[in-house]
C-alpha cells in the first residue's frame, strides 16, 4: 500500500478525518488530501514540532494557512483540531 492509498482510503475513507497530509522527517510531503497544500515553511515546523513537541501542544500548528491546536503528538504522529472561529 503506497502512502497516498492509506491517506485516501484509511483517512479520509473513515469519514473522521478530511484533511490529511504525511510529512518525512526531513520535510517533504509524501502524501495528502487533495488540494491540501502546505508550504515548506509549515513543513519545517512540522518537523521541528516533533522534536520540540511542548512548544507544539502549546502553540498548535498552522497547515496550508489555517490554525490548528494539538490534541495529541508523540514520536510518530501529530493530531490536530482545527481552530473555531467565533
Amino acid at each position: 500500500m503506497t502512502w497516498q492509498a492509506y491517506v485516501d482510503d484509511h483517512l479520509l475513507g473513515s469519514g473522521k478525518v478530511t484533511k490529511a497530509a504525511i510529512i518525512g522527517l526531513q520535510g517533504g510531503v509524501w502524501a495528502c488530501s487533495r488540494g491540501y497544500t502546505l508550504s515548506t515553511e509549515e513543513q519545517a515546523a512540522l518537523v521541528a514540532g516533533f522534536k520540540s513537541p511542548d512548544r507544539v501542544q502549546a502553540n498548535g500548528v498552522r497547515l496550508a494557512g489555517q490554525k490548528f491546536f494539538t490534541v495529541h503528538i508523540d514520536s510518530r504522529s501529530l493530531y490536530g483540531k482545527k481552530q473555531v472561529r467565533r
